[in-house]
């Protein structure tokens, strides 16, 4: 499992781990919507094998908290901490768009 979760981050441009009903979950399913980036969803709860991938997170990562937001293979972090500070907050900061740009997760015409 943990092979596929590895493959899973190298290879998609942007991929969000998450909870169904987590609220922070949510709000960066939220932001990653609003500026119309390309993103695949991870719904642990819901999807085969998620919870199998959470715990191999906790490896990956050093946590198993979500949601888990990799772009480029980068671990940028939750909603808003871990990582490179949190979807919610590299936003606010204005260098989320430039992170997913370079994965391609989302063109140069579309920044917000």
């Amino acid at each position: 499992m943990k092979a596929e979760v590895e493959r899973e981050i190298a290879r998609k441009p942007c991929i969000m781990y998450s909870l169904s009903s987590c609220p922070f979950c949510k709000e960066a399913k939220g932001i990653l919507s609003g500026m119309g980036a390309v993103y695949t969803i991870v719904e642990v709860d819901v999807d085969e094998g998620g919870m199998a991938k959470k715990a191999e997170l906790g490896g990956i990562i050093g946590r198993t908290s979500l949601p888990a937001v990799f772009a480029g293979g980068n671990f940028l972090g939750g909603c808003n901490d871990g990582g490179l500070g949190g979807i919610a907050t590299l936003h606010k900061k204005g260098e989320l768009a430039p992170l997913l740009i370079k994965s391609g997760a989302l063109s140069a015409t579309q920044r917000i």
